[in-house]
């Protein structure tokens, strides 16, 4: 009796193993395998040793003048999973930054997925908030990884990373939000104005197709003066859109034109006589045309000094390129 009891415990002992092992994840396995040997972990291999060398004298010359700790992390591969979810949970399983001060920053790229993301402790974000960190990422890191400049993208944000700690002022979330809305008026007014365009750019396709002088002549004055506007106010990449766009919608119009006089010619005609030829020139109408991006954690003891437990509450930004 008491040996089936020892063997119904095995059993389902056994069977609890095999259920976890069936419900763990990828991503979860390569969370628990990540270990720190510095402050710069090269998991992904995109570093040559001298590139790695700068980074470590950077993160190290940040942690003596500061105590801030800042961890940069390649990966191959997120293995299915979230970059903010993973550098959320990588951040509190590492501990980073000092507990009592929470001054942790991490800094993780996944290359196969084409992501990256900056994880902002608890006592840094007034200095970093979201909105400062997806500019260092915006302006330091994607460019410069869209050109495989893997090094020289790390370095630059993580030197703007280190001199925002070292000034050590709190943001201007204020002028951040008005700095950012005025970067993207342009897009608005180019977005806006490009319905001008593309209504003038139907008209004259619809001129050509119906033989209407009237529309010829008046669809590239409707279309030209937002399109000439649009490009003085987001050059050169606002006529790059608008232009080829305004071409294809000259042709949907004179193909509706053709379309439509078509119809017409196999239609009806009037007692009168009705409708002009498709070869006729007007002045006037169409005819029938139509168309219309918190926890702490437990550091690590290593030769470099380990981090010192700190925790995120989730903030910063996360993007890719």
């Amino acid at each position: 009796m008491r040996s089936n009891r020892i063997l119904l415990a095995i059993v389902f002992c056994l069977a609890v193993g095999v259920a976890r092992q069936a419900a763990a994840i990828p991503t979860d396995e390569l969370l628990k395998s990540l270990k720190p040997s510095g402050d710069v972990n090269d998991f992904a291999g995109i570093l040559s040793p001298a590139e790695k060398a700068t980074l470590e004298a950077r993160c190290r010359q940040l942690r003596e003048k500061t105590g801030a700790q800042l961890a940069v992390v390649t990966l191959k591969s997120l293995e299915g999973g979230q970059i903010d979810d993973f550098a959320n949970k990588l951040f509190a399983q590492w501990g980073i930054g000092q507990k009592d001060k929470k001054n942790g920053l991490l800094l993780i790229v996944a290359m196969e997925d084409r992501k990256f993301r900056i994880e902002v402790g608890y006592g840094l974000e007034p200095i970093i908030p979201d909105m400062l960190a997806g500019r260092i990422l915006d302006h330091e890191l994607r460019p410069r990884f869209r050109q495989a400049k893997f090094g020289e993208g790390l370095s630059a944000a993580v030197n703007a990373l280190c001199e925002l700690v070292e000034r050590g002022e709190p943001a201007d979330r204020e002028a951040l939000a008005a700095q950012a809305n005025a970067n993207d008026t342009p897009a608005i007014v180019v977005m806006f104005l490009t319905i001008f365009v593309l209504v003038g750019s139907l008209l004259m396709g619809i001129g050509f197709g119906s033989r209407t002088v009237a529309l010829i002549l008046f669809g590239p004055v409707f279309a030209g003066f937002p399109l000439a506007i649009s490009a003085a106010a987001a050059w050169p990449w606002a006529p790059l859109v608008q232009v080829p766009l305004s071409l294809l919608t000259v042709g949907l119009g004179y193909y509706l034109a053709r379309q439509s006089a078509d119809m017409s010619r196999r239609g009806p005609r009037s007692p009168s006589g009705g409708q002009p030829r498709s070869t006729d020139w007007t002045w006037g109408g169409i005819g029938g045309t139509g168309g219309n991006w918190s926890s702490g954690g437990g550091g690590f003891s290593q030769d470099w000094g380990g981090f010192g437990g700190g925790s995120s509450g989730g903030g910063g930004a996360s993007g890719g390129w």
